[in-house]
């Protein structure tokens, strides 16, 4: 299964040098042609929360007419947001040292979780649907922004977003399919880092 690319975006870098596009390959790889040789690690910061996902979790639980994301919690966008930095230092750390901060050799990967949903009901689901089956399944999604910078200089910036299918296997999983885009961005980031 392929990531979806909606949106990409490659920024110029603060000396205005512009990097090269980024493209999505048929197996879904971000590349740049921002040089990162000079940089011996990776610093993964903490995953921020888009202002817009944080007022879906924040606000009520119940749909409104014409509104079709699904409910979710504070207390879940913000666990997975950490699941989400968890899987980025761990795919990350296959292939790169990760760093304890930012420094002037480090990568730093700034990421913004801007959408989320869960591939099976979550406790706010069954708050806005009290009839709702626990084996109801949904396509979960998760989209995310990325900025590397070295030091403060920003080397890449781009978005991505997945969306997942019922016929999948992740349909298992309350996170499956958000889990697997998580996991997968961390490679194509660790592929680009590393050149390959």
């Amino acid at each position: 299964m392929n990531i979806r690319l909606t949106s990409l975006m490659v920024m110029a870098v603060c000396t205005g040098i512009a990097l090269a596009s980024c493209a999505s390959s048929g197996g879904g790889k971000f590349s740049t042609s921002a040089d990162f040789s000079p940089y011996t690690a990776v610093y993964v910061a903490p995953v921020e929360i888009s202002d817009g996902l944080m007022r879906r979790a924040s606000g009520p639980t119940s749909r409104l007419p014409g509104n079709s994301d699904r409910p979710i919690s504070t207390r879940d966008v913000n666990q997975k947001a950490g699941d989400f930095r968890r899987a980025l230092i761990s795919e990350l750390g296959r292939r790169q040292s990760i760093a304890s901060g930012p420094g002037s050799n480090v990568i730093t990967v700034y990421t913004t979780l801007t959408d989320l949903e869960a591939s099976r009901p979550t406790q706010a689901d069954y708050q806005a649907q009290p009839g709702l089956s626990f084996q109801s399944e949904y396509t979960g999604k998760a989209s995310a922004t990325f900025v590397l910078k070295g030091g403060d200089k920003q080397l890449a910036a781009f978005s991505d977003s997945y969306d997942g299918h019922l016929d999948d296997s992740r349909r298992a999983s309350l996170w499956g399919d958000a889990d697997y885009a998580f996991r997968r961005w961390g490679r194509q980031l660790a592929a680009a880092i590393s050149g390959s």
